[in-house]
């Protein structure tokens, strides 16, 4: 059966604010990056990509066991917005819609993934967006229909009449932060060079106001899921985000 779902993780900026690579910070015996990876395939992910820049050999470099396929954004200088197209270029018709993940953000945990999918399969159609919702805060990673940001974009519909409800959250998942330690190695990796201007997007890189714009065209008829995981909202651009996170999962100081 074919798989309609895989998930981007964004790890091709500069970790200027931490003062060193972001995705190989340590989370007991796993990097960042590993963190966002298990707790993906955990929550019911088999597709996972990596979007990586300027620092893309040294972390090929450091996780090259790491189950994942690698793709290069040729000019990840021209933001965030550039690097999810180099990653939906790859996705054409493969697959019907994306988690999309910063590498920063490792600790959500699998239920959340799991319940995120979950939803997203409940609807039919599916939503264009779903996002997960902690404490009426909109959290990472967002469920994505590839055709939001692809050549291939239906026109959106007008907003669901009054009481149908398309943005209501409903009913999420709970638990405590994973803090388990240790990885499954599948030594398989595939490495995706993407042109400057990928053909399948119709979305400039430098687009005012990046995703946001193109996501803001679907928001009438987005989801949201509430969930009781804080680590949705938290990423990792500064030291002090760093001791936050290790704290929050019950791994101590690095």
């Amino acid at each position: 059966m074919r798989e309609p779902l895989a998930a981007l993780i964004l790890a091709a900026g500069h970790s200027s604010r931490m003062g060193t690579l972001k995705p190989l910070l340590r989370f007991g015996n796993l990097t960042s990056l590993e963190q966002a990876v298990r707790r993906l395939q955990e929550g019911g992910v088999s597709d996972i990509r990596v979007v990586v820049g300027h620092a893309g050999a040294t972390l090929r470099a450091a996780l090259p066991d790491l189950p994942v396929r690698w793709i290069t954004n040729p000019d990840p200088d021209r933001g965030m917005l550039s690097s999810v197209l180099a990653g939906v270029a790859t996705l054409r018709e493969e697959r019907d819609a994306f988690l999309l993940l910063p590498a920063d953000i490792p600790l959500v945990h699998p239920d959340t993934i799991a319940a995120l999918l979950a939803e997203w399969r409940r609807h039919q159609p599916p939503p264009p967006v779903l996002y997960p919702l902690y404490r009426g805060k909109r959290g990472h990673p967002p469920l994505i229909a590839t055709y939001c940001v692809t050549a291939q974009t239906p026109s959106p519909q007008p907003s669901p009449a009054r009481g149908e409800g398309a943005r209501e959250p409903v009913a999420g998942t709970s638990g405590a932060l994973l803090a388990r330690e240790g990885s499954e190695r599948i030594p398989q990796c595939v490495t995706v060079t993407v042109p400057a201007n990928p053909a399948a997007v119709t979305m400039p890189a430098d687009t005012p106001g990046g995703l946001r714009t193109i996501l803001r065209a679907w928001d009438s008829q987005a989801r949201e899921l509430a969930v009781d995981d804080p680590a949705i909202l938290l990423d990792c651009d500064t030291p002090a985000d760093y001791a936050r996170l290790l704290e929050l999962g019950g791994f101590g100081l690095a």
